[in-house]
């Protein structure tokens, strides 16, 4: 069975440790996350709301318990969805009947104090908390409190992360990323399970978060992630390093789609759109080396590289043939010269030269994309007849946008060697 889900969702739950202690102990002990209310007795108005909102979590989301005094208690993973237990077998010694079976990553036993003032402002809770016992919360509030928590739980381990640690749990995400791109069966928690028998100093909340910074590296960098770990940028240059190190031991078509793709290209413009648009600029920073480590090509794979001129080589084909000109050649330069500056051939409407660089991606149509000294040179020196075609979400859906030269120069571009994004440059004066 394949765990991944798309849709993961944040919950903080208060199990109110503050007035009661023992629901908590009784929720770290068995395994669930639970709370009580009463037709008849309790505020009908608060009833259904949290009812429904307990309804709302779902298996593989993840819940940080509150305590209801500014204090973080557990964070963990939903492995069931809601139930009212039945069996007073099970009840514990405890009324809170209304439940959701929670796999806890960590539990301490003493609340975990909320480092700063603004307490609802940082978790962006916007409604009383007295009314509500769960809220809906974002990734990056999920991550702050786990964070916090993993700091604690660190502290008493008293050692940071080694490097044979980092090298164990990198290998075991590339396995897993490995089984999901080939299609093969892959549960997530029996690989974090296992790895935590080696890992025993390591909570299951540290091993979690350290998947979403190798995630994050990958995402960094232009490759494809395990989605059920979304990107957490609060990560070492040494992971980054360890991380891109291995990538150069991975085959070469790991991190491209398997398929072979041929598309059949009907009708030109059913392929075409748009360049994006213009977006703010606005930092991205994350704590890298910011080296480039081994040698690719434009950050992408050569397997999906290929693929993507393919496609690019059979729309123009296609333009010319709807143009009224099928007898002129497009001719793939890139497959017998790889330092040409462009990759494709081709020729304009009124009988213009095109010289087409292929930029391919899995990624959306405003993912950044780069150019090498070689291709921006000739760019330069060819402003009139240079194109870029932009092939994004090439794995599921492939489309492609064009832009010219004198357009490019336009675009952010920074010197990595050319990194070209869609946001507006800053006027520096």
């Amino acid at each position: 069975m394949n765990t991944e889900q798309e849709d993961k969702k944040y919950w903080l739950f208060n199990v109110n440790y503050k007035n009661n202690p023992d629901v908590w102990r009784k929720c770290k002990q068995y395994g669930f996350v639970a709370m009580h209310y009463v037709e008849g007795k309790d505020v009908p108005g608060l009833i259904k709301p949290n009812i429904d909102r307990m309804r709302s979590i779902s298996e593989g989301d993840l819940i940080i318990a509150y305590s209801g005094d500014k204090s973080f208690l557990g964070v963990g993973e939903a492995i069931g969805t809601y139930y009212e237990e039945q069996n007073p077998e099970q009840y514990y010694g405890i009324e809170y009947l209304q439940r959701v079976k929670v796999d806890w990553f960590i539990a301490e036993d003493k609340p975990v104090e909320f480092d700063g003032k603004k307490f609802m402002r940082t978790m962006g809770i916007k409604e009383p908390m007295h009314i509500r016992t769960i809220f809906p919360i974002k990734q990056e509030v999920y991550e702050y409190a786990l964070n916090l928590m993993e700091n604690k739980a660190e502290a008493k381990t008293g050692s940071n992360w080694t490097q044979a640690e980092n090298a164990l749990v990198i290998a075991d995400y590339f396995s897993m990323l490995k089984k999901k791109i080939t299609n093969e069966p892959s549960n997530k928690n029996e690989h974090r399970l296992a790895l935590q028998k080696t890992l025993q100093q390591r909570s299951k909340g540290s091993i979690e978060l350290k998947y979403q910074n190798i995630s994050a590296v990958l995402n960094n960098n232009g490759y494809e992630h395990i989605k059920d770990y979304k990107p957490w940028g609060n990560y070492q240059s040494i992971l980054e390093e360890m991380v891109l190190t291995r990538l150069q031991e991975v085959e070469e078509n790991m991190l491209v789609s398997q398929k072979e793709v041929n598309i059949t290209i009907d009708n030109y413009t059913d392929y075409i759109e748009d360049p994006p648009a213009y977006s703010e600029q606005k930092a991205k920073g994350h704590k890298g080396s910011g080296k480039i480590y081994f040698h690719m090509k434009e950050y992408e794979n050569k397997k999906l590289g290929d693929a993507g001129e393919q496609f690019v080589l059979n729309l123009e084909k296609k333009r010319l043939e709807q143009l009224g000109k099928e007898e002129i050649k497009v001719d793939w330069i890139a497959k017998e010269n790889d330092f040409a500056g462009y990759d494709i051939l081709s020729c304009s409407k009124d009988g213009q030269e095109r010289l087409i660089e292929v930029k391919t991606t899995n990624k959306s149509k405003d993912h950044q994309f780069y150019l090498s000294a070689l291709e921006y040179q000739t760019l330069k020196d060819n402003l009139d007849k240079y194109f870029i075609y932009r092939v994004f979400d090439f794995k599921e859906n492939p489309r492609c946008f064009i832009i010219s030269a004198e357009q490019l120069l336009e675009l952010t571009i920074n010197p990595v060697n050319y990194r070209i994004s869609f946001e507006k440059p800053v006027d520096n004066q």
